[in-house]
């Protein structure tokens, strides 16, 4: 999971632990999914969507952010940016399947 910022870095933000207060950012994460499969590394790829798709709400909807200990979901819900984030790392894994010839 990917976070947008590193809390110790941020000024007022003080000694945080990561994710201690901001959560793990799905479109970015998302990004790193499409990214893993644009590559060719189909299994990091789908294990990364898969970790993002047990955090959706009930109606299959992400939010902005999520616990990434827990899986609550955080800040905005639901987020276009999250959701377009998602369809381009599947369509992302699918090329890569039909260009590999493999799935993960």
């Amino acid at each position: 999971m990917l976070y947008r910022f590193v809390p110790s870095e941020v000024p007022g933000q003080g000694q945080l632990v990561l994710g201690e207060e901001e959560g793990a950012f799905l479109m970015c994460t998302l990004w790193l999914a499409r990214l893993y499969a644009m590559r060719g590394d189909l299994r990091e790829a789908e294990a990364l969507v898969a970790r993002v798709e047990s955090m959706a709400g009930p109606l299959g909807l992400f939010a902005e952010g999520a616990d990434a200990r827990s899986g609550a979901l955080l800040g905005n819900m639901p987020l276009l940016f999250s959701q377009v984030a998602y369809a381009k790392a599947i369509m992302a894994i699918a090329e890569a399947e039909k260009r590999t010839g493999h799935t993960a």
